[in-house]
């Protein structure tokens, strides 16, 4: 039972990442669209009137729809990336490169809490042996924890570290601070799904709830 709970959270996972992403690209395809349309609306005045087109305006709009199409870029590149970490059960990766793209998938669903999420600087190159994967959605879950609790106008903010003792292994911290954080929110975490994300990690990995925060150990 417990199994097919986890691959039901890991299939809704998948979607809520999908559809976050869809809509971003959905944006900046609207927006490449309307800048698109600007530029017929001036060729369609130049031509009416019977004057040249204004350079400026022209490349003002050219550079919008640059803007949206890097943009894009970086969105696919990032699902890209997202889709490739379930490739296999486990492989070597640098945290800081993981914690990159968790932000980059999540920076809009914090932001449509009113939270902000950033990375902070720590430790260079820790790499781990472990599931890219599940170690996401176990952060992706922690932090659905921590916007039921910090509400609009908070701050998290993750770091990566070095393992406990200097040597192998790294950590991984979310804290947050906010204005009014609730006490209760009727959420357990780690809960039962969380455990068993643990659990399927390789290794012994520790997950420690804290005041303002967690704390994932990672052999």
């Amino acid at each position: 039972m417990e199994q097919r709970v986890l691959e039901m959270e890991n299939v809704r996972f998948c979607g809520v990442v999908t559809a976050a992403v869809s809509h971003e690209i959905k944006n900046m395809l609207a927006i490449i669209n309307e800048t698109a349309g600007l530029l017929d609306d001036f060729t369609r005045q130049a031509e009416m009137a019977k004057v040249p087109l204004e350079p400026e305006r022209v490349h003002d709009s050219v550079a919008a729809i640059n803007r949206q199409v890097r943009r894009a870029d970086g969105v696919v590149r990032h699902l890209n990336r997202f889709a490739h970490s379930a490739d296999r059960e486990a492989e070597t990766v640098d945290l800081a490169e993981i914690i990159e793209l968790f932000v980059a998938l999540t920076a809009r669903r914090a932001a449509a809490c009113g939270a902000d999420i950033q990375v902070e600087p720590g430790a260079a190159a820790v790499k781990v042996e472990t599931n890219p994967f599940l170690l996401l959605h176990l952060l992706w879950r922690g932090l659905e924890f921590a916007l039921a609790i910090i509400g609009a106008g908070a701050r998290l903010r993750m770091t990566v570290e070095a393992g406990p003792d200097g040597g192998r292994g790294g950590q991984l911290t979310m804290r947050w601070h906010a204005p009014a954080a609730a006490d209760e929110t009727g959420i357990e975490f780690p809960g039962a799904c969380d455990r068993e994300l643990l659990a399927r990690l390789p290794g012994k990995c520790l997950l420690r709830r804290q005041h303002d925060g967690f704390l994932l150990v990672l052999p």
